[in-house]
């Protein structure tokens, strides 16, 4: 258990370290993606809009839909693993509050609440510097925030 207490650990501060190593280069990355991801999507729904009216006219959309695919993948990828390690430190903590009960009393149970007491008081957070947390509900925000930003573009595109 004690090895178990240790790789916890371990892992925390590699977290906190990459946090503060690489949080601004993801701020940075994530703030490009953000932008360019509604420069392309507009792009594309303004191309097909004039496509729709304007049929005779050719659109080459190809070369600019695999870029954004790629673009769209390189940020998926990235919160894919931000937020399955998360998950997979809330089941942690829920097997280990379920396993401290079933264990009798003794020093495995003692050696259980401490590591629930730690892995509880010392959550995995993936952040971008600090400024915000990487997790699923800032996807859904930036992805609402281009929804809304597309809907405003568009309705004022001459």
């Amino acid at each position: 258990m004690s090895e178990l207490r240790g790789c916890r650990s371990r892992l925390c501060d590699a977290v906190e370290q990459l946090n503060q190593l690489f949080g601004m280069c993801v701020l940075l990355a994530l703030l490009f993606y953000n932008i360019y991801v509604h420069v392309v999507v507009y792009l594309v729904l303004t191309r097909l809009i004039d496509f729709i009216y304007d049929s005779s006219n050719e659109v080459n959309l190809n070369t600019t839909l695999v870029w954004l695919a790629i673009d769209v993948f390189f940020v998926a990828t990235y919160f894919h693993g931000c937020i399955t390690t998360s998950l997979e430190v809330e089941k942690t903590s829920a097997i280990l509050s379920n396993m401290s009960h079933s264990v009798p009393s003794g020093r495995l149970r003692e050696n259980v609440y401490w590591f629930l007491t730690e892995v509880n008081s010392r959550p995995i957070i993936f952040s971008a510097y600090g400024v915000f947390r990487i997790d699923l509900p800032l996807l859904f925000v930036s992805i609402a925030s281009c929804a809304v930003n597309m809907a405003i573009l568009l309705q004022n595109a001459d």
